[in-house]
């Protein structure tokens, strides 16, 4: 009922992960009509979408944050990994989660490629010292997996 009230409030589109037990919910919000909503299933594909678009957005100060200590931890956490097939998975480490993260990059989806949107967030400072954080992250974890695959190529071309 409440996520009804502000989505008639504001005229609200309503974008929610529909994975799992979020489609309960969806089809509960489609009932209760008269809203503008729609469901995202996450697969590592729609979720890197989602990943890159906000980080983009971040990193180029398209967006700030709310001061939400629970949000700033799980983006300065936040990682990808390499599948054995080469594809990149992102997700929160092991033991830690991702619902801050995905609901933001949910949240940015659909912004403008122009839009810049603040709020009564950290100083811009703080944005790009998160993100800042993430991309360095991802930047080493990128160049540990090149160098393990050298070695790995190396070893193999002594066999």
């Amino acid at each position: 009922a409440k996520i009804v009230d502000v989505a008639r409030r504001y005229d609200a589109k309503v974008l929610l992960d529909s994975t799992g037990l979020g489609e309960p919910i969806l089809n509960e919000l489609r009932r209760e009509g008269k809203i503008n909503v729609e469901g995202l299933v996450l697969t590592n594909e729609s979720k890197k979408q989602l990943v890159e678009k906000l980080s983009l957005y971040l990193e180029q100060a398209r967006i700030t944050l709310p001061d939400n200590e629970v949000l700033i931890n799980e983006l300065e956490a936040y990682s990808y990994s390499l599948t054995k097939a080469g594809n990149v998975q992102y997700s929160a480490p092991s033991g830690m989660h991702d619902d801050c993260v995905i609901s933001l990059a949910l949240a940015a989806r659909d912004l403008p490629t122009h839009a810049k949107v603040r709020s009564n967030g950290p100083p811009i400072s703080s944005v790009q010292y998160a993100t800042f954080k993430l991309l360095s992250r991802q930047e080493k974890q990128k160049r540990e997996f090149e160098h393990q695959r050298k070695q790995r190529r190396n070893i193999d071309s002594y066999r």
